[in-house]
C-alpha cells in the first residue's frame, strides 16, 4: 500500500525520464494503493500511463509530454518504455510494467473496499458496459460507471 498521501509522491515512488517524459517506478500493488488514496482525497489527481504510443505521441506533441509530465502519477504500461529505460540505465524491471488487465480486477475490490467510485473511459461502444458488468461480479458493492472513448476529434488551437 501507498507509504503516504499522493500529494507527496515526490518521496514515494522513484522518477525516470525517459525522452523528456517522466514516469514513476512502481508495482501493481503500489498502483492500487495509490489510486484508492488518492480516490478518498478532496483533490483532483491525475494518473496517467505511458507506452511506446505515448512516447511518441509526447514527443511530436509539447502540450501531451506537459500534461505528463505534471501528471500526479505516471505508471509504464508497455515492455517497449521498460527496455528503453534500461538501454538509458535505468533499474527497471518487467514487474514496473502493467497494463489494464493485470490490475483492473484487484483495483475494483480495492474500491468497493475503500469506498471509492471507478469510472472507466475506454474502447468503442459497449466496451465499458461489459467491462462494468463483470467488475459488477467482481465486487458486488461497486460503485461504477463508464463511457466509451470515442468523441469527435479537434485539432488543438496550439496545432493551428
Amino acid at each position: 500500500m501507498l507509504p503516504s498521501p499522493p500529494s507527496q509522491l515526490q518521496s514515494a515512488f522513484e522518477e525516470i525520464r525517459l525522452l523528456g517524459t517522466r514516469f514513476h517506478k512502481l508495482r501493481v500493488e503500489e498502483l492500487i494503493g495509490y489510486i484508492v488514496a488518492a480516490g478518498q482525497q478532496e483533490r483532483k489527481t491525475i494518473v496517467a500511463n505511458v507506452n511506446v504510443h505515448a512516447m511518441n505521441f509526447a514527443q511530436g506533441l509539447p502540450w501531451y509530454q506537459t500534461f505528463i509530465n505534471q501528471a500526479d502519477l505516471v505508471f509504464c504500461d508497455g515492455f517497449g518504455v521498460v527496455l528503453g529505460a534500461q538501454l538509458c540505465g535505468c533499474q527497471i524491471g518487467s514487474s514496473h510494467r502493467m497494463t489494464c488487465p493485470d490490475y483492473i480486477e484487484d483495483l475494483a475490490k480495492a474500491c468497493e473496499r475503500g469506498g471509492v467510485s471507478l469510472f472507466l473511459l475506454a474502447g468503442k461502444p459497449g466496451v465499458s458496459e461489459a467491462a462494468i458488468a463483470k467488475l459488477r461480479a467482481i465486487a458486488p458493492n461497486l460503485r461504477i460507471a463508464g463511457h466509451h472513448g470515442f468523441f469527435e476529434k479537434q485539432v488543438p488551437k496550439t496545432m493551428l
